[in-house]
């Protein structure tokens, strides 16, 4: 299984949509204010595909804020 992060927001302009490292989210959350952020599970074997979590990182502020916002987990 491998896990794959695509993030989604409508400040994130052409980055949204884009498969993202989880290193990449802690600056990206400094950077935006609010965006969500899907973690897939892929089986390569299969290609079946299985959300695993999702949450909303940001500021929920100014863009720059460095807030890093709220985090919902959902399964």
């Amino acid at each position: 299984m491998t896990h794959v992060t695509y993030v989604y927001g409508d400040q994130l302009g052409r980055v949204a949509g884009h498969v993202k490292a989880t290193s990449d989210l802690v600056q990206m959350a400094r950077e935006y204010q609010e965006f969500r952020v899907y973690v897939v599970e892929v089986c390569q074997g299969c290609a079946w595909n299985h959300l695993t979590v999702s949450f909303v990182l940001g500021t929920d502020g100014p863009p720059g804020d460095s807030d890093l916002g709220r985090q919902i987990a959902e399964t």
